[in-house]
């Protein structure tokens, strides 16, 4: 029973999506680690240790679950759109706002994956 929840749920992205996306979810986390150690070296009250390894443990949880949270947002985007196809074009206010939603879904990874698990779960059951 455990195991078949699981592997609906975790185990119903495509590989190429779900690694795809954990190299994004791994930039923004190394991203966001490198810019925790940068601000407590150069701090004159640093925070106490418990306080940044519970951040810290927060940048992993948020980097592996991002696949989930990206797959909810392509989710509902698909949902609300339905199947038309819409072009973009590669300038610089498209790829910002594009960076924007991507940080946005790893930020909020930990809420969002859940949702994500679920309609994974109904959907591979």
């Amino acid at each position: 029973m455990l195991v078949n929840i699981l592997t609906n749920s975790f185990g119903g992205l495509e590989s190429r999506y779900h690694v795809r996306n954990l190299v994004f979810g791994a930039i923004f986390g190394l991203c966001a680690w490198l810019l925790i150690d940068a601000l407590e070296s150069g701090a004159a009250n640093p925070k106490p240790l418990s306080v940044i390894v519970t951040i810290k443990i927060l940048i992993i949880l948020n980097s592996l679950l991002y696949p989930y949270a990206k797959y909810f947002y392509d989710y509902l985007w698909g949902f609300l759109l339905g199947d038309r196809i819409y072009a973009y074009s590669l300038n610089p206010i498209t790829l910002f706002f594009v960076l924007i939603m991507r940080y946005c879904c790893w930020c909020f990874a930990i809420v969002l994956a859940p949702i994500a698990l679920l309609i994974l779960y109904f959907k591979n059951s």
